[in-house]
């Protein structure tokens, strides 16, 4: 008997002491009959010996091989309050000269951590999933989820699995839009909304959905919608729309009893973003020159105030990069994709630049927050002078210890060179 392709999981632990990280890297490989290939990395720099308590020096390691696999990418996602509850999602998806071709997923589940697997592909009837939204979960419950299924020429229905005990039950839910993104509520597992964008002979609109049931049912909640966030509590909802007596500007409403009724609280907007306890808007003051405006969500009214943002001269194109406390923002005044980053007191309102030629494109960013490690982050800044053949240029990955206030290289031990060509970068998160 002939065994067919297989991918294998490692699963290692890892026990973060400090600024120090052990337990040392997670594998994963892939194999096609006679013909293999892996990857393998080491977690920063590990700790000293003497460092490391001893219950720390013993990392228990799972492997387990998924026979019968030929997909590309897997999307892997821990459940339950003990998280030993396992969905890993494999996906195939190929791009033509014409368009995107799917393949059926495949879906598996453990729940003993990561030590056997079951095949549960019947579940999610081998739909192709989306690689782009995959596997779905809900910060207020860590058994619901939700899995984005594909709509295809064979399967055309626009169509989601509900699952609210981990994988254990899945319930497939056709749906009448085309979904482009969903938020869940951060405390409320019951609230769901998602957009869709619907092609008119006015252009290309969003419309927003709303369920209040987990996801199994959807009512549409407006129209003419380019940005949506949950506010403070569990009816509010920040909603930005167009406002077609400014053409290229938007106006941004509030809801507080989940669209029975809203009001405008901005206006002449370019766009927003709601994060933590703050609320940001770009506001024009002409054709080209825009400010940034921070309020606090905690309660009903709005009390704008301009975003002290010192050398951003225009803050039209900017991103929340963290916002926890304190606010860590990426602002790009020339819209080039290179800008600088800025952290804020606790009041959100004055600003610092910490990183200057940081690189944020919108669509990618290589920031990424190490959850485990408070104040820690590693991003990408752009190479001055550092300019390819091919019109490129090169980029070199900074970290935080401290919230972003001061930013390092990534060092490596045992080096004779200096600079940038002697230290680590990671892209491409």
């Amino acid at each position: 008997m002939t065994r067919g392709p297989s991918f294998q999981l490692h699963i290692v632990g890892i026990v973060l002491f400090g600024a120090c990280m052990v337990g040392s890297s997670l594998r994963h490989e892939v194999s096609r009959g006679k013909r293999a290939s892996s990857w393998s990395g080491n977690l920063l720099k590990e700790c000293p010996e003497d460092k490391i308590p001893t219950a720390a020096k013993r990392v228990p390691t799972h492997e387990f091989t998924f026979t019968n696999e030929t997909h590309a990418a897997i999307d892997l996602h821990w459940f339950g309050k003990d998280s030993k509850t396992i969905l890993v999602l494999s996906t195939t998806t190929a791009v033509s000269f014409f368009a995107r071709m799917y393949s059926p997923s495949s879906l598996w589940r453990s729940t003993d951590g990561g030590r056997h697997y079951d095949n549960i592909t019947a579940k999610i009837n081998g739909d192709p999933i989306s690689s782009e939204h995959g596997i779905l979960k809900s910060p207020a419950d860590s058994s619901l989820a939700i899995i984005v299924a594909v709509a295809v020429r064979r399967r055309p229905q626009n169509r989601i699995y509900v699952t609210k005990d981990a994988g254990a039950t899945i319930t497939r839910v056709l749906i009448p839009f085309k979904l482009v993104s969903i938020r869940f509520h951060k405390r409320c597992g019951s609230l769901v909304l998602a957009d869709s964008a619907v092609e008119s002979a006015l252009g290309r609109n969003g419309t927003l959905y709303l369920s209040e049931d987990h996801g199994f049912t959807w009512k549409l909640v407006m129209a003419d919608v380019t940005t949506y966030e949950w506010g403070p509590g569990n009816s509010s909802v920040f909603v930005s729309v167009a406002d077609h007596s400014h053409q290229g500007q938007l106006k941004l409403l509030r809801t507080d009893d989940l669209f029975k009724t809203y009001r405008v609280i901005a206006s002449q907007m370019y766009r927003f973003v709601a994060v933590s306890d703050f609320l940001f808007a770009s506001v024009f003051h002409s054709q080209d020159s825009r400010s940034l405006y921070v309020s606090k969500m905690k309660s009903q009214s709005v009390d704008w105030q301009v975003a002290r943002l010192p050398e951003a001269k225009d803050t039209g194109l900017f991103f929340v990069l963290d916002g926890d406390d304190m606010v860590l923002i990426h602002v790009d005044s020339k819209g080039d994709g290179h800008g600088a980053i800025f952290a804020s007191d606790s009041s959100g309102m004055y600003y610092t630049k910490t990183l200057d030629h940081h690189v944020h494109t919108g669509r990618h960013s290589d920031f990424y927050k190490v959850r485990s490690m408070r104040g820690t982050y590693i991003t990408s800044v752009a190479v001055l002078g550092s300019e390819t053949p091919f019109g490129t240029t090169l980029v070199a990955s900074r970290i935080s210890f401290d919230r972003g206030a001061r930013w390092q290289q990534l060092q490596i031990d045992n080096c004779d060179e200096d600079g940038d060509k002697c230290s680590l970068h990671i892209h491409g998160s």
